[in-house]
């Protein structure tokens, strides 16, 4: 499963936050969410991502939102994802 990094919707493997080097499995998440693509840097200290977004700013937006509600990186959605529920949500209503 991918993960997106939240500054610029690069996708990651969820698997890479059970292999980050000093971390434990719960600090990587919360370094993903903070520095996203930075977390996964080889020398400290840890850069917030700063790669332009590969995805419009309601999609980043979307990406974002899902961190932030859930602690469980297995709980965020993807884009394409969102996307699909979107699409899904319109056609309902």
């Amino acid at each position: 499963m991918d993960i997106h990094c939240r500054h610029c919707g690069e996708p990651w493997d969820h698997d890479e936050l059970h292999h980050m080097e000093g971390a434990s499995y719960k600090d990587a998440v919360q370094l993903f969410v903070k520095h996203g693509c930075g977390a996964f840097g080889f020398e400290p200290p840890l850069l917030t991502c700063r790669h332009s977004p590969i995805y419009p700013p309601e999609m980043m937006e979307l990406i974002r939102t899902a961190q932030d509600m859930s602690p469980y990186p297995d709980e965020w959605s993807s884009p394409d994802e969102i996307e699909m529920m979107l699409d899904m949500a319109e056609e309902m209503f």
